[in-house]
């Protein structure tokens, strides 16, 4: 349980994972197939989901600076995971403001929509990647 306190990054971030990836696809299909349940239903997933990841985020940045030495490549391969999840949180959150109820996405911004919405996606599972492997390869934050 220490251990979970000390460094909750782990214990929380399958939540915002989750969560934007439902609502990126739950948003990209109701655009699709125009049904605003859909879309609906992608704006409260990335309701929960921008902010979880701002927090998650930041548990991340703290493990980061409380894991002491690391050997140069395993360094590098933190600073990446991190940049790549940065850029993600950054752009979902941006999307999330962008499609507030009150400015739904207009007809001819819906391709741009879907193509940042994807960019936000691969970076999210491309940086996730990078963190799997800090923990399973690099057995970062493993005691």
């Amino acid at each position: 349980m220490n251990a979970m306190i000390e460094n909750p990054h782990p214990l929380i971030i399958h939540f915002p994972i989750a969560l934007l990836l439902l609502g990126s696809a739950a948003d990209i299909a109701g655009l699709l197939f125009r049904r605003e349940e859909l879309f609906r239903a992608g704006w409260y997933a990335m309701m929960v989901g921008a902010p979880a990841a701002v927090v998650t985020g930041v548990t991340g940045l703290w493990s980061a600076l409380r894991a002491g030495y690391l050997a140069p490549d395993v360094e590098d391969a933190v600073n990446l995971h991190g940049l790549l999840l940065a850029g993600s949180i950054v752009l979902f959150t941006l999307l999330f403001i962008v499609r507030f109820p009150s400015r739904p996405v207009l007809p001819a911004a819906r391709a741009l929509y879907v193509a940042a919405l994807v960019v936000a996606a691969l970076l999210l599972g491309i940086g996730a990647h990078f963190g799997g492997e800090l923990v399973y390869v690099h057995h970062v934050g493993l005691r």
